[in-house]
């Protein structure tokens, strides 16, 4: 092969050559760009169009079965010809605007990143982009206001900006009262207050479609309600006999005193304030129940159409209760507005608009029948409008300038939330609520990391699969190699596999400065090879390639498949996929390079409806999924060999016993190889502090999840895992022996510590005033050499650790896995496709950081230590075979 030309050389130590002026890589990296931005655009159109399609087409269906005649309709009302092209319209101009909006905020990202450099432009590139593309509202209709929806957005800009505050040492102690648990219910009290109140004494501050749903659900007529409002007011009654009419109607004979100073008569007529209550309730239950079946059905229908046949029951079981739970909020929430004015109205045996705003304020309180991730939307949907409403009061009562009639203000409104809101998309990507977060991913793209240069990091659906790549200030390197400090641009060719499963590639410069820097210290039969990304598939990678230098476990896996695949009727499972899989790595003739596991990611996708998406998984969930599936196939395999056995025991001793055996011992499983390497024995140990009897239960595990503290290590951990625990007053345990309950001292401590011990941190803990997981970035402190302490004999035995997989990125929700491995006393290091040497001294990298706010994301998460027993075991059986097979 002839070597590869200097450019060549060099394109590969810098990343790729994708920001090369050469014009096959310019066209590239245009169509690229080209393809991104019509992704987000198409996506973005379907989005706008969907819902605003959708609510239209709702408003449509309930008026054409309304089937009002031509005579009872009022003069200059649309008909259903009219409002279904007015709909249709609404649907194209609101599909243009969020489709305009996500085209030109990725036009404008990307062409700035194309200029001036991706990670030089990361910190203000995000604001500006977003700014540019607010003023897309526009082609809602230049004769439309929209300011509702402008500070709606502009509410959830400043909840984004908040939660950047809160974890930053500048400003965390001024937003930390914003993480009080019920400050939503609050936020909802104080819009209750100006909405309500401003339904009842000024409807014309309400935006009209607002205006409308309040007139429909309040239950209350337009005459009552102005009515109500002179009464507050103390001015002359202007239509009381049309009150008087409308009572009657409804089979309500009342005369009203033009004289009163309560206006409880004119509210709910001879009924009394108690019972008014709950017959309004009732009614507006009634009013409220159609309103939430589509909002909750069609999207039960939608999202798990899937699974709609496997467990009806369930998903049709939620979203009933979500009907009738939201159905209750709102009927409480308007019967509770007229049952609190009426309390204090006959309290002060007055009316006034005090009195009103006050009576209105504890409305909001049924807010605590939501659940509780629905409760922040609701009170900012009802702020923003209290906002609109409450400005419009203030201009109108002349104490404030018009700002609210500012032709357009809300496009600059929209345009300052629009920025802020994709900044902290960009930057601070853990403040989002996981479900938004999706919708931005699936419109946008995932954004590459703020530290990455790579300018050919296009992020639509399909790039976002392949662009992984760790900073280059977090690379290993070791002395001697400066080269290695660069980012590694892979080599894509394929070179085809004997059976078509497996699609190896040569890394390239990286293999070929892997195998340089290893020389002659090149193990004998091993193999180095990257697992290829298939779309956030790095958590499945990472835990891979520890498995795989798991030596004993590897030996027993790859000795299975080759007893196994002889007979050629075994049926494909994960094991088989994976025992596959490490036999093409290992019988490999070139030392280094690149396999694509996708037989082994089609049938973990099969398996398990969680690792379909391209969303980001965990890769702790993967190992506990893999490993359990391993087991259950292989005891299946040894019951149905053990059954063979028994039938053909059966046909030879007719009249005799089976082998002598026992039936208890038939149902005995064989340990598996998964055992054998992994399987621990936890003892659960209860002492009655009365009479001091000891109840032990024993338990298996095949990973040991820590609970971590900060500036902590993991013998720390361990102490904390079997420590003393007292169980009293309502914990107290039941002595079988005292037959009560008892005070009683619980430990947990290791009966049968593992071969493989893995050891797995907790770094995910739900924070419940931010409503969401939170990443725990604290140093812990992992050796390379463990003793194991605690455990039921006291031997303190000793492990090595030989693999750690890690987590890079500031949430639970997205980020990137990369693995450390020992192999032979050589440390590498395992990005996806990319593989390379490092240091000994690179795992104290991932050790965490030692202070809260930290910008080192790149934490150690699962670790896997082998016991230096089987490994002196293992090295004695290697030396006796050698040593045989040169005699």
């Amino acid at each position: 092969m002839a070597p590869a030309p200097p450019e060549d050389l060099q394109c590969a130590a810098n990343g790729g050559c994708a920001a090369s002026p050469g014009p096959p890589a310019a066209r590239d990296g245009e169509l690229r760009w080209l393809r991104r931005c019509v992704e987000a655009a198409g996506k973005g159109f379907a989005i706008g169009a969907g819902l605003k399609g959708g609510l239209a087409l709702f408003s449509v269906l309930v008026r054409i079965r309304s089937r009002r005649s031509p005579r009872s309709r009022k003069a200059g009302a649309m008909t259903n010809e009219e409002a279904v092209v007015l709909a249709l319209k609404e649907t194209v101009r609101y599909g243009l605007f969020l489709g305009t909006f996500a085209g030109s905020y990725v036009s404008v990202d990307e062409y700035i990143a194309a200029v001036w450099g991706r990670k030089r432009t990361a910190r203000w590139r995000s604001l500006l982009a977003g700014l540019i593309a607010g003023p897309s509202m526009l082609l809602t209709g230049s004769g439309t206001q929209h300011t509702s929806l402008a500070i709606y957005i502009l509410m959830r800009a400043a909840v984004l900006a908040s939660r950047c505050g809160i974890k930053s040492k500048r400003f965390g102690k001024i937003c930390k009262p914003l993480t009080w648990s019920h400050g939503d219910v609050f936020l909802m009290c104080l819009s209750s207050a100006q909405i309500l109140s401003a339904y009842i004494l000024k409807q014309d501050s309400l935006p009209s479609s607002y205006k409308s749903f309040l007139n429909k659900h309040g239950g209350k007529d337009l005459t009552i309600l102005q009515g109500v409002k002179e009464v507050v007011n103390h001015t002359a009654f202007s239509n009381l006999a049309g009150i008087e009419k409308y009572y009657k109607s409804v089979g309500v004979d009342i005369k009203l005193d033009p004289n009163m100073k309560v206006p409880c008569t004119i509210v709910h007529g001879n009924q009394s304030c108690t019972g008014h209550v709950f017959s309004f309730l009732l009614q507006a239950y009634g009013r409220a129940v159609p309103v939430y079946v589509p909002v909750y059905l069609v999207p039960a229908l939608v999202v798990h159409r899937q699974h709609l046949m496997k467990r009806p029951y369930s998903i049709i079981g939620k979203s009933l209760l979500g009907i009738a739970r939201s159905s209750l909020f709102l009927s409480v929430y308007c019967a509770s507005a007229w049952a609190w004015t009426c309390l204090l109205f006959r309290i002060f045996q007055s009316a006034n608009t005090p009195l009103v705003i006050l009576g209105t304020f504890p409305t909001g309180l049924a807010l605590f029948i939501e659940k509780k991730s629905r409760r922040i939307e609701i009170s900012l949907y009802c702020l923003a409008r209290a906002i609109e409403s409450f400005f419009t009061c203030m201009t109108d009562a002349g104490l404030c300038p018009p700002i609210l009639q500012i032709k357009r203000a809300d496009v600059v409104v929209f345009s300052i939330a629009t920025s802020i809101i994709m900044h902290c998309y960009a930057q601070e990507r853990d403040v989002f609520r996981s479900k938004y977060l999706n919708v931005l991913d699936w419109v946008f793209g995932v954004p590459p990391l703020a530290d990455n240069e790579d300018t050919n990091c296009y992020q639509s659906d399909d790039e976002a699969k392949k662009c992984h790549t760790i900073p280059v200030s977090h690379r290993p390197s070791h002395p001697g190699q400066r080269q290695a400090l660069a980012p590694i641009a892979p080599s894509r060719r394929r070179v085809p596999a004997g059976n078509g499963s497996w699609a190896p590639a040569v890394m390239g410069a990286a293999g070929s400065r892997l195998e340089k820097a290893l020389g002659e210290q090149f193990p004998e039969g091993e193999r180095y090879f990257g697992l290829e990304n298939f779309g956030n598939t790095c958590y499945c990678n990472s835990v891979l390639q520890a498995l795989y230098f798991c030596v004993p476990f590897r030996d027993q896996l790859l000795e299975y498949y080759a007893n196994n695949k002889s007979t050629g009727d075994v049926e494909e499972s994960m094991l088989t996929c994976l025992a596959d899989l490490f036999s093409q790595i290992s019988n490999q003739k070139k030392k280094t390079g690149v396999i694509a596991p996708k037989r082994f990611i089609q049938r973990l996708k099969k398996q398990n409806e969680i690792f379909r998406s391209y969303m980001h998984q965990d890769a702790h969930e993967f190992l506990n999924f893999l490993l359990n599936e391993l087991v259950d196939i292989l005891e299946k395999e040894n019951n149905a060999a053990r059954e063979s056995l028994q039938n053909l025991s059966l046909q030879k001793n007719l009249n005799g016993p089976i082998n002598g055996q026992s039936n208890g011992s038939h149902k005995e499983l064989a340990a598996t190889l998964v055992h054998r390497c992994f399987q621990g024995i936890l003892t659960n140990e209860t002492r009655c502090l009365r009479c001091e009897t000891v109840t032990d239960r024993d338990e298996t595990f095949f990973d040991l999840s820590l609970d971590i503290e900060q500036n902590s290590s993991i013998t720390s951990c361990l102490k904390n895992f079997s420590s003393t625990e007292t169980l009293n007053a309502e914990d107290k345990f039941f002595c079988d022996k005292c037959c009560s309950l008892q005070e009683a001292q619980k430990r947990m401590k290791i009966k049968k510590p593992p071969n493989i011990l893995v050891i797995h941190l907790k770094r995910f803990k739900y924070i419940e005033q931010l409503q969401r997981y939170k990443k725990l970035s604290y140093r812990v402190v992992f050796p390379l050499e463990l003793k194991l302490l605690n455990t039921v004999d006291n031997s303190d035995l000793e492990y090595s650790l030989f693999a750690v997989v890690v987590h890079v990125g500031s949430g639970p929700n997205h980020g990137h896995y990369i693995s450390l491995v020992k192999s032979h006393n050589h440390w590498l290091f395992f990005d996806d496709e990319n593989v390379e040497m490092t240091d000994e001294s690179m795992v104290q990298a991932f050790f965490g950081s030692p202070q809260e706010f930290s910008g080192n994301t790149d934490n150690g998460y699962i670790l896997f230590y082998e016991s230096l027993a089987e490994r002196i075991c293992t090295d004695v059986y290697c030396a006796l075979a050698t040593l045989l097979s040169i005699t």
